[in-house]
């Protein structure tokens, strides 16, 4: 049986090259396992329709760690 996980990302915005991951959870399901990892941005304040969708604000991520991601 092949393994499947489910990938999720929750970010500040839609635009790719100015925006940031603030959210990054998934499903193992082989292992029945639900993780997620949360990560601070340089922005202080999160819109607030991003933080209508998401239910994070800056509260939430700002003792966290910024996501390391690639260029």
């Amino acid at each position: 049986m092949s393994k499947l996980v489910f990938l999720d990302t929750e970010t500040t915005g839609l635009d790719t090259s100015i925006e940031e991951i603030i959210e990054v959870a998934w499903i193992d399901t082989e292992k029945k396992q639900m993780n997620n990892t949360l990560h601070n941005t340089d922005k202080r304040f999160l819109n607030h329709v991003v933080s209508g969708i998401t239910g994070i604000d800056y509260k939430h991520i700002k003792a966290e760690p910024t996501f390391q991601g690639s260029d």
